[in-house]
């Protein structure tokens, strides 16, 4: 904590991926070890994890969760952001949010309006953030076009513009969420906060 607040008092902003939040409980020594990550996509097949005589991770049945069993916490984030401000006293940047999903291409269009409700909450609980003081620089989406995903591939995708990894030209079609994200960026936010 010493070294991060004097790191603090030599920057002139904090930046924080958030995708998720996590709900911990005691673990007893003989309990719940280290599992892995769902790399399948398949909604609730992740084990509980966590480290023996410390903590495991728990399902909070309160939260949505993607294919991939990461945690949508809107107010997390909102949390996280009020958190950092009350310690640090810095503006924050979100460098990186997203939802990475399946997305499937239906006669030329990708309908991803999963992404588009993701997005929407997450922008509102920046706002939220906002309006209690938080110094929010700006927002960062992960990413624009569908990239390959260091633990899932091209399964898993988070883009805006979707790409055909299979046809050597490498076709690129904007999703639904390019649009929806477009309004955002010039209305500044307002198109969702209304």
């Amino acid at each position: 904590m010493k070294l991060l607040k004097e790191g603090a008092l030599l920057s002139d902003f904090i930046g924080i991926n958030y995708y998720q939040s996590n709900t911990l409980a005691y673990n007893p020594l003989d309990v719940v070890s280290l599992s892995k990550f769902n790399t399948s996509g398949k909604k609730g097949t992740s084990k509980e994890s966590g480290v023996p005589g410390l903590y495991k991770m728990v399902r909070n049945d309160k939260l949505e969760y993607t294919d991939w069993d990461w945690v949508i916490d809107p107010d997390g984030l909102t949390q996280s952001l009020l958190e950092i401000t009350h310690r640090y006293h810095k503006p924050l940047l979100i460098s990186e949010n997203g939802l990475g999903a399946y997305d499937t291409l239906d006669n030329g269009q990708i309908h991803d309006q999963y992404r588009i409700d993701y997005l929407k909450k997450l922008i509102i609980a920046c706002h939220k953030a906002i309006e209690q003081g938080v110094d929010l620089l700006a927002y960062c989406t992960w990413s624009f076009t569908d990239i390959l995903s260091w633990l899932n591939g091209y399964q898993k995708r988070y883009g805006f513009v979707y790409i055909d990894f299979e046809d050597p030209s490498l076709p690129r079609i904007e999703k639904d969420s390019f649009y929806f994200y477009q309004e955002v960026i010039s209305s500044n936010g307002e198109s969702v906060i209304k």
